[in-house]
């Protein structure tokens, strides 16, 4: 989760922002509301896993010995903008399926996965 530190919000959007993370993180109600109603696995420790479904039970459990793949962060710089850009295209009814997987399989033979 990140905060919007653009010109689009305010420092009161910010703020409001920051108290509802904490009140996920850190409050009792706020970590009931994230594990019971919207049924996801907690990145913390501190949050309880025991109202979570075995699944995610056990995917906490790894998570919490250190045990799950890191995260995928190997997209291209401009994956989102070229392939966002087919999708629309696709959307709109300008190219039709193969077309879209034409242009997605072109972006990805001219490109590589990067670090960062």
């Amino acid at each position: 989760m990140f905060i919007d530190s653009s010109e689009n919000t305010s420092e009161e959007q910010r703020q409001a922002a920051k108290d509802f993370l904490n009140w996920l993180v850190l409050e009792e109600e706020g970590n009931a509301f994230l594990t019971e109603k919207c049924a996801l696995v907690p990145a913390y420790s501190n949050i309880s896993s025991e109202a979570l479904d075995p699944l995610s039970t056990s995917v906490k459990k790894y998570a919490d010995a250190g045990s799950l793949i890191g995260n995928y962060d190997y997209l291209p710089d401009d994956h989102f903008s070229r392939c966002g850009a087919s999708f629309q295209k696709y959307l709109a009814g300008q190219i039709d399926r193969a077309g879209l997987a034409a242009e997605i399989e072109s972006y990805w033979s001219s490109t590589a996965p990067v670090e960062h």
